[in-house]
Parts: structure tokens; sequence; C-alpha cells
């Protein structure tokens, strides 16, 4: 009976851990997934602020600091119903071609990236051939390829 209750405690521990440990991991792979498309940022470093613990400011240091832009939802889409992978590089996730991977919807590819105002290059690249979007006649040219504009306002 002794063994019997101890095997049943071993196995509600090792649900128990699996309860707790399994969504975290999913957290973290999602959150590195969602900050991973700036490029810059680690994870490992978002840590959370205790207000409580800060010193409190000075009324001319407040006035010195620059309140945060406030970030627009920018929707980039691309109609390609034959792409089998499109992803979007650009000024945003400093040209890395693994940061951003589109979504196929109904036979066009699009996502929506939290952008600050201002003028942002970028361009998709369509099963690993880099295009610039030929729904936006603004272009730049970047490393002698030509590449779109798009403004954020």
């Amino acid at each position: 009976m002794a063994v019997e209750r101890r095997i049943v405690l071993i196995w509600v521990a090792i649900a128990a851990f699996a309860i707790v440990s399994v969504p975290s991991v999913f957290f973290h792979k999602a959150a590195s997934r969602y900050f991973g498309f700036l490029g810059g940022w680690e994870t490992g470093l978002i840590k959370p602020s205790k207000p409580s613990a800060m010193p409190p400011m000075r009324k001319s240091a407040a006035k010195a600091l620059n309140p945060q832009p406030e970030l627009r939802f920018a929707k980039f889409s691309l109609k390609a119903k034959d792409a089998s992978e499109v992803r979007l590089v650009g000024d945003f996730n400093k040209w890395d071609p693994a940061a951003l991977k589109l979504v196929k919807k109904d036979g066009n590819w699009e996502t929506i990236v939290p952008l600050p105002p201002g003028e942002y290059r970028y361009a998709f690249i369509v099963d690993g051939d880099q295009s610039a979007d030929p729904s936006n006649p603004e272009t730049a040219e970047r490393d002698g390829r030509r590449v779109s504009v798009r403004s954020v306002k």
C-alpha cells in the first residue's frame, strides 16, 4: 500500500512539474518570436520594472526626458499566389531575412508591424528572391538594389 502511494505521489509531482514548466517554454518561444522581428532585442534583457524602487525624479529631469513615440500598426501585403514563402526585410528589422515571415491569407501574404512614425525602406523576399513592393511606387536604392519606401504617420 505504501509503495502504491509513493508511486502516485511521484506521478502527481511529475504532472505538477509538467503543468508549470511546459507553458513557460511556449511563452518564452512566443516572446522571442515577437521581439525577434526588431533584430537587436534580447528577450533575456526584458525585465519588469519596479517603479516603487526607482528614486523620485526632479521636475527638471522629467522635462528633459523625451517621451517614447507612439507606435502605429503598418500592414504589409503582397499578392503572390504561387509563392511558398514570403518574408519582409527593412530598416525596422536590420534587413534580417529570418526576422519576419508573412502569413498567407486568401492568396495574399500579409503581416502587421508596429512601427513609430517615420520613413522606412523595405523589400519582400519571395521564395529567396528579394524584390520591391509592386504596389508601392515610392522606391529608393540600397546596396545597388531597388527597395520600396513607406512613410508611417
